[in-house]
Parts: C-alpha cells; sequence; structure tokens
C-alpha cells in the first residue's frame, strides 16, 4: 500500500486538528453528527498511509485521546460530569472501528455494524446524555420524603411546600445560571400542559433570597405564566445539590421521584418528564 509523504500526512493531520477545533462552535448535537462520520473515514484513510507508523497514530487521534481522557477524568477523578459525553462516545467508537476496519479483511461487514450503531446513538443522542448524568449523580434524596421547604413569592408570602396530595414539578434556578434562563421557555410549555390539570402543580423557586437578587430574579421570570418563589441557601442543604438548574418532581404522597434535567422532548425518552409524572398519576 503506497504511503503518504511525511509532509502531506502531517499537513492533513493539523488540517483535521483545525477542523475539529472549528466545529467546537457547533451545537453538541450536530457536532456529534459530523464526527461520527468525518472522525471514522478520516481515520480509516490516514491509516492506509501512515509513513510514522506508531507516532502516525497518535496525530491521528489525538482529538479521540483527549475526548476519552476527559470522560474519563468525569468519572474518576473530577465527578463532575463532561457535557460533551456524546462527543467522547463518538469519538472512541468511530476510531475503534476505523483500527478495525484497518487491521482485518471483513471491512464490508465491519462498516455495515458501524453505520448501524452510529445511526443508533444518533437517534439517542439526548438519551445518552441524561441516562450518563443520571448515574453519574444518582441523588440519595430520591425516593425519600420531601423536607418541608420553605419559599416566598415577590411579596413576602410564605408557603411550605410539603405533602399536598399534588404532583408537584419544580424548577430550582439561579440568576447567575445562564441555562437556567434559556430554559424557561421550556419550562413554560411544562407549565402549559399541565395548568389545567387538577393533579398537578408546576412553579419554579429561585435560589437566592437577598433583596437585590430576588427583584432581578422576579424581573427574569414574570414574563411566563408560571409562579416563581425565592428560597434561601439552606435549601442546598436540604435537597443535597448545588449546581443549576435542577428539575424535581414530587408524588402525591410527598416522596421525590426524579431530581434531575429537563427532559421534555419526545426522542428523550429516558426519565422523560411528561412520562415521569404520568407514571405518578
Amino acid at each position: 500500500m503506497l504511503l503518504m509523504s511525511k509532509k502531506i500526512f502531517l499537513t492533513i493531520c493539523f488540517v483535521s486538528f483545525l477542523f475539529n477545533l472549528a466545529i467546537g462552535l457547533l451545537k453538541f448535537e450536530f457536532r456529534f453528527y459530523i464526527v461520527g462520520i468525518v472522525n471514522f473515514a478520516l481515520s480509516y484513510y490516514l491509516l492506509t498511509k501512515n509513513p510514522f507508523k506508531f507516532y502516525g497514530w497518535i496525530f491521528i487521534f489525538i482529538f479521540s485521546i483527549i475526548f476519552f481522557g476527559l470522560g474519563i477524568n468525569s468519572f474518576f477523578v473530577s465527578n463532575s460530569g463532561f457535557i460533551g459525553i456524546q462527543l467522547v462516545l463518538i469519538y472512541t467508537i468511530s476510531s475503534i472501528f476505523a483500527i478495525l476496519l484497518y487491521i482485518f479483511k471483513n471491512k464490508k461487514s465491519i462498516t455495515i455494524t458501524y453505520v448501524v450503531l452510529y445511526v443508533i446513538l444518533s437517534l439517542n443522542f439526548r438519551n445518552i446524555n441524561n441516562y450518563y448524568f443520571s448515574k453519574l449523580h444518582e441523588y440519595e434524596i430520591v425516593g425519600s420524603k420531601l423536607p418541608i421547604l420553605k419559599i416566598e413569592d415577590i411579596e413576602g408570602k410564605v408557603k411550605n411546600v410539603n405533602n399536598c396530595n399534588k404532583i408537584l414539578i419544580i424548577d430550582l434556578w439561579s440568576n447567575s445560571c445562564g441555562y437556567c434562563i434559556e430554559a424557561f421557555p421550556e419550562f413554560q410549555k411544562v407549565y402549559n400542559y399541565y395548568k389545567n390539570d387538577k393533579e398537578v402543580e408546576v412553579f419554579s423557586v429561585n435560589v437566592d433570597d437577598s433583596k437585590p437578587n430576588r427583584m432581578m430574579g422576579h424581573k427574569l421570570v414574570k414574563k411566563y405564566g408560571f409562579k416563581n418563589f425565592f428560597a434561601s441557601k439552606e435549601i442546598l442543604k436540604q435537597l443535597k445539590f448545588n449546581t443549576f438548574p435542577h428539575y424535581m418532581i414530587v408524588s402525591k404522597d410527598g416522596k421525590i421521584k426524579y431530581f434531575g434535567s429537563l427532559n421534555t422532548s419526545r426522542v428523550e425518552t429516558y426519565n422523560n418528564i411528561y412520562d415521569l409524572v404520568q407514571n405518578e398519576k
């Protein structure tokens, strides 16, 4: 097999590196689709033209190595989670299949197997993320009785959240969390879906009860239909979490049934908010 000149090989690897950096500007979902195709095809091609032997493999798989390292770190070191876990998965799998395609002769079967796997992973892009974070953060409060949460509305009227014979859907957010604010329109859709349902109550809780932050928080949510309340940071200790946003579902008997992300899309079949609520009815 004719090998490529070292200069051309390194040039293509460098361009590939820049390409991977450039697509970092895209949303994770689009990056996933692109990487699944480009990394598989280009890695195999470069393996067949590699003039460096061992060192060439490092040049070819540098981004796969980086993302694999980030994934391992998120599980075993930081334990904080890695938002691009789907990219870790697709870089790793596409690289492995490119290597298999290079080593073994049955190239048709390997290619078909990869294509089928790629399609399955693509269809479950969001479920991968939901499953990963649910397993990474298996909150001990899930399944336990909801502690009495003291919250207030903008006028200072106190509301104690406990067993009220309703299913509660609560958005726990903070002013400093940009993603929390971006997710309000989606949470509004959840509110709209259940606003006439007497079995379900939907509201948000801004975790910061200082007066300046309370006014700022009120401005951020006042255009939405769901009620917003305020709570002190004591709620962080009560519910044992420290990042935002978190969405909580409480059953009619006052038990915390779900604590995690807002999964509302029809393609999100794992821990889908609507399905979880329906299971409690």
